[in-house]
């Protein structure tokens, strides 16, 4: 939730270097907060595999984020803004992933 309200900030904000600094801040401390634990549950069934395991969450995060820059320069926009919806439009789809995910885990 943090890192997509500093994505959103920066979709809705001024492009000015210090909104975007902020915003970037936010979004970052979002990230740093996420990116360590997902992995970790991420890999905890695997850890009998953890290094192939890493090698493949690895790969995907690379090629989910070639494709993110893909999209983000064939948009007939503005570098600045198709960079904020590719990030807002990412991690709101991110969160609809884990808040199915763990409706699932709920379940059962």
């Amino acid at each position: 939730m943090i890192a997509l309200t500093g994505s959103i900030a920066l979709l809705v904000g001024r492009e000015d270097v210090y909104y975007f600094s902020g915003a970037m801040t936010v979004f970052l401390l979002g990230m740093g907060l996420i990116n360590p634990l997902g992995t970790a549950i991420t890999l905890q069934p695997f850890g009998h595999q953890a290094g192939a395991a890493s090698a493949m969450l690895g790969f995907l995060q690379m090629g989910c984020a070639a494709i993110a820059i893909g999209v983000a320069t064939s948009l007939q926009i503005g570098l600045y803004s198709a960079f904020c919806i590719v990030l807002a439009a990412n991690l709101a789809l991110s969160l609809l992933a884990f808040w199915g995910a763990g409706r699932r885990q709920s379940k059962h």
